[in-house]
């Protein structure tokens, strides 16, 4: 008679189960998602408003099936180019194997202005473990690393915004003579632009090379800003505009007087 063992981790990310047969038979039974590290198991996956790839792995020991359970008007989900229902077959009797397998995610950029949210099922051979989701998150915001987003009254992202203050008259970072302030972000796309709203708030030429992308999709930019001098007497503001895959963000920029 078999008995059986079932814990789960991570909000569901990792489902394992041993059963045993007599006294000397023993099978290990596991499932769990990762990213790009096999030993961080993950039960959710978050992704911004440009963002149109990711991708995801299943790790188990036995066979699973991919199920057609997400939301299909802004995600698409594949194996090897095969979409759900669909069963991947692994040899039974080796339950000390843990077996990869890659999903493909392709989403539509949001332009909503919304958050969205929906998840992906994979089932289990192995009845004792059953259906375990991922959960799938897409902001409506590009992913700005500086300045930081602060969320609006109601504590959510959705609507909320990018600020860059101290800045001094000069045009320089508050307290320093020489540091340019600057704004930082990641892109998804190979079309994206930043522009300034006003003459006195330049940002520096991207390389004019036919071909090559203004900001290098997937890699965080670091973008100096040329500030001059404020003669007015008084605080001024300008926007910048960062846009990528038909998404824009605005930041605002803030220079003191004298």
């Amino acid at each position: 008679m078999k008995s059986f063992i079932i814990g789960a981790l991570a909000t569901l990310a990792l489902a394992t189960g041993l059963t045993s047969c007599g006294d000397s038979t023993y099978e290990n039974h596991t499932f769990y998602y990762f990213r790009n590290t096999p030993s961080a198991f993950i039960s959710n996956i978050v992704a911004y408003a440009d963002q149109t790839v990711d991708s995801c792995f299943v790790a188990t020991t036995d066979t699973w099936t991919l199920n057609k359970t997400y939301d299909e008007s802004w995600l698409n989900v594949s194996y090897k180019g095969q979409t759900p229902p669909f069963t991947n077959k692994i040899a039974a009797g080796n339950y000390q194997v843990l077996y990869s397998s890659r999903i493909d995610l392709k989403m539509q950029p949001n332009t909503t202005g919304k958050s969205r949210y929906t998840s992906i099922t994979v089932t289990s051979e192995f009845g004792k473990i059953g259906t375990t989701p991922l959960y799938i998150l897409q902001y409506p915001l590009l992913n700005i690393d500086f300045p930081a987003l602060v969320k609006d009254s109601t504590g959510t992202v959705d609507k909320g915004t990018f600020t860059l203050r101290d800045i001094n008259a000069d045009g320089y970072v508050v307290g320093s003579k020489n540091v340019k302030p600057y704004v930082s972000f990641t892109v998804y796309s190979t079309n994206a632009t930043l522009t300034s709203s006003e003459s006195w708030l330049k940002v520096p030429e991207t390389n004019n090379i036919v071909g090559t992308p203004a900001y290098l999709p997937g890699k965080l930019q670091k973008i100096e800003l040329s500030v001059e001098k404020n003669n007015t007497g008084k605080a001024r503001t300008a926007e910048l505009t960062l846009t990528s895959n038909g998404v824009s963000n605005k930041i605002t920029v803030v220079q003191n007087a004298n």
